[in-house]
């Protein structure tokens, strides 16, 4: 997303460019740009674009995202894409999912979610990253596990001395690795869900939403406690550019296996009821949200 041009600058044997009446204007700046790097010019050829809706036959992302027209992806963003779970608000909590890639920006995205449901109702926020930390500690079931499982250079002293999991070393052992990211996720996954569920079950006032926030929600297979799900997604090289400001120690190839490593944005956006981006601005994210809390809002009031 932030190479306007891509190959369009940088290869030498194209003769034109196709465009849409969308993106004429675009292709008129590659050639611009082609021709102040001395390279050859390009043939501009405008084609029409077919209805944006692709058969009914095609699956919930290829029907809402793979459209002709980024203007109308970005309308998607925070609507409604699959009915809520959810029947009867006043009988019990709302508990709503949110998920997302590494270095998506989910966070902060969770924490937008909060405090504008805060506004109208009570909340209660659960981050499941948190909880995981819990799992790896000193004398839990999952801690015992992961020495005998990777061994016991996974293991550090921490500033009191005393033994703690070195979540870094174990992350270099097990992403890029298949089998090993498999066996420590059945590890730790199962803990995570019972936290989980022990949390909804003690919170059973009407009227009260819960947030829960998970990077594998999907893949961890928890997606079944929740009645909304809210995905958060942005292109791979903008997660890529991310994590490695925010973790300068990963080299090039550890950040990219560990983006890799996950499932795709498309498979998320399967299971979701809103999909957000956190790719451009702080206001157009609030804008995205906006729009989802109108929708549930509205519906839960009635």
């Amino acid at each position: 997303m932030n190479d306007g041009f891509g190959p369009s600058i940088r290869e030498v044997d194209l003769d034109a460019i196709v465009v849409s009446p969308e993106t004429l204007k675009g292709g008129q700046a590659v050639v611009t740009k082609r021709k102040e790097l001395g390279l050859c010019n390009l043939e501009i050829e405008q084609i029409e674009i077919l209805d944006d809706r692709l058969s009914t036959e095609s699956s919930v992302y290829e029907e809402k995202f793979k459209i002709s027209s980024s203007n109308q992806r970005k309308q998607i963003l925070g609507t409604r894409i699959a009915p809520s779970k959810k029947n009867k608000f006043k009988s019990e909590s709302l508990i709503i999912g949110v998920t997302g890639g590494i270095a998506c920006g989910k966070s902060a995205l969770t924490e937008k979610i909060v405090n504008m449901f805060k506004t109208h109702f009570e909340v209660i926020a659960v981050d499941c990253d948190k909880l995981a930390h819990s799992a790896y500690e000193s004398g839990s079931d999952c801690f015992e596990q992961i020495i005998q499982s990777f061994g016991k250079d996974v293991l550090m002293l921490n500033s009191v001395g005393s033994q703690e999991i070195n979540r870094q070393v174990l992350g270099q052992k097990v992403f890029g690795d298949h089998n090993k990211l498999k066996k420590l996720n059945e590890i730790v996954w199962p803990e995570v869900r019972k936290q989980v569920k022990n949390i909804i079950k003690k919170s059973p006032e009407k009227g009260k939403i819960i947030v829960v926030e998970a990077a594998l929600l999907i893949e961890a297979e928890w997606a079944d406690l929740c009645e909304e799900i809210f995905t958060c997604i942005v292109p791979k090289q903008m997660a890529l550019e991310r994590l490695s400001t925010r973790n300068p120690l990963l080299s090039a190839e550890e950040a990219l296996s560990r983006i890799e490593s996950q499932i795709s944005n498309r498979e998320r956006i399967e299971h979701s009821t809103f999909v957000f981006s956190t790719q451009w601005d702080h206001d157009f994210t609030l804008h995205q949200l906006t729009k989802a809390f109108s929708t549930i809002k509205h519906e839960l009031l009635l």
